[in-house]
């Protein structure tokens, strides 16, 4: 008997050795699906059978319903409250929050919204669920994070290159999607994250890390050069690598300094320009409060963009914020999903329903309940993490943690399936380490 699946949380569940070439086959599905959210964002999430609406993420939990082992697993979060174990108040939250989830569908139908439309919104409630799916999908294959990183690094690299060399022009829309064209996202933040923490010869993987960097730097993402610059720096204190970090730092300086004199363009996405010089790439990160001098960098028209964007969001974040302390009522449930949230702003399209910024959503359409149900599921989540470096000396998890709460900040993420499905994959699957026995201790 196999003790690699689990139907409680924590707790190992004997299986025969019939069923665990089918978990192993559904656990590598999860994570290839998890690479493929990570590297086209958006589009990737359009792949599946548009007639009956049942895309790649729906799909994914189709199968781990059907599947008996993942379907246990899924239904051991019950278990998990009443059970002690490493992963016991993790259950509590996560119920909290699927709770939260139900009365906001419920509410929304009372208010006179679509359960289809509905259920877009309460992505940010129910897709919590993913992580127990990355817990079992780590215990059924206990690398499968080592695994995912390499892989990501890998297709990312290839196809993010090719997208901004080639498929970006082609202006490819995924079959079924109303019009909606192939992409990057995320992938090089944590394609970069991943060679950092599992990749032991990063020298001898320098055409890695720099094909990713720069995919990271053309797809133009403000909130992801953010987040990569915590991870960094959380991957530089953690592992004592800062000296590391510092020459590497230099020879990143000198090597933008020499393609900036030498006037060579990096490729960006098609919707940021298609091309970029270095100049350019510094004048989008300080056109939000210096919008002069960016406006030297990378020219007018781009500046202004980055100005206007800037101002129209955060003046609809302060009439959320206003709108949402103007009754009780309202400050502690927030305006309900449906509300046309987009109607507190000015000049913010009408297909725009998120915020970009994940505190805000919650407040904006659960308010202050929602905010700290929230708060309190990352919180026991990053513990948890923590205590997973602690254990196994791997930061991976508690970076990606940090990274991707860096970039829902600023960015639709957790409320949307794109961001929601791998990061709580990826962190269920880091999560899987507290499950296993403790390795034994090393002594010199």
């Amino acid at each position: 008997m196999n003790t690699v699946g689990s139907l409680r949380l924590g707790a190992p569940l004997g299986l025969d050795a019939d069923s665990s070439a089918s978990e192993r086959r559904l656990a590598l599905a999860f994570g290839a699906v998890t690479v493929g959210y990570f590297a086209f964002h958006r589009s990737f999430a359009y792949i599946g059978i548009a007639p009956l609406g049942l895309y790649i993420g729906e799909l994914c939990f189709l199968l781990a319903v059907l599947h008996r082992s993942s379907r246990h697993a899924l239904l051991g979060i019950l278990r998990g409250m009443a059970e002690p174990g490493p992963l016991h108040v993790l259950a509590w939250v996560l119920t909290a929050e699927l709770a939260l989830g139900v009365y906001m569908v419920v509410r929304g139908t009372v208010d006179g919204f679509a359960l289809p439309d509905l259920a877009k919104y309460a992505v940010f409630n129910f897709y919590p669920v993913v992580l127990v799916l990355g817990v079992w999908a780590g215990q059924v294959v206990p690398d499968i994070l080592e695994r995912g990183a390499i892989a990501l690094a890998w297709v990312n690299a290839v196809t993010g290159l090719a997208f901004l060399l080639v498929l970006d022009r082609l202006a490819i829309e995924i079959p079924g999607s109303d019009g909606v064209r192939l992409n990057i996202g995320s992938g090089g933040t944590f394609a970069l994250i991943g060679l950092l923490c599992f990749e032991k010869n990063l020298s001898s993987r320098w055409y890695l890390l720099a094909a990713n960097g720069v995919v990271l730097i053309g797809a133009q993402g403000r909130a992801n050069w953010l987040a990569f610059a915590v991870a960094l720096f959380m991957w530089a204190t953690m592992t004592k690598r800062v000296r590391s970090i510092v020459s590497g730092a230099a020879a990143g300086v000198i090597a933008m300094s020499a393609i900036g004199v030498l006037g060579i363009k990096i490729p960006t996405a098609s919707s940021r320009g298609g091309s970029s010089t270095i100049g350019g790439v510094i004048g989008r990160i300080i056109a939000t409060f210096d919008p002069d001098t960016a406006q030297g960098l990378v020219g007018d028209v781009t500046s202004r963009e980055v100005e206007v964007t800037t101002k129209w969001r955060s003046e609809w974040w302060g009439a959320i914020w206003d709108g949402v302390h103007a009754t009780v009522d309202r400050m502690l449930f927030g305006y309900g999903y449906g509300f046309p949230l987009n109607r507190l702003g000015r000049n913010v399209p009408d297909d725009v329903r998120a915020p970009h910024n994940i505190f805000l959503y919650a407040l904006a359409y659960g308010g202050w309940i929602a905010v700290y149900v929230f708060l309190a599921f990352q919180a026991v989540i990053a513990v948890l993490l923590w205590k997973v470096w602690k254990r196994t000396g791997q930061p991976f998890g508690i970076i990606c943690w940090a990274a991707i709460l860096t970039v829902a900040v600023f960015s639709n993420w957790y409320e949307a399936p794109f961001g929601a499905f791998p990061s709580y994959m990826v962190m269920g699957m880091a999560l899987a380490a507290l499950t296993r026995p403790a390795p034994p201790p090393v002594y010199d």
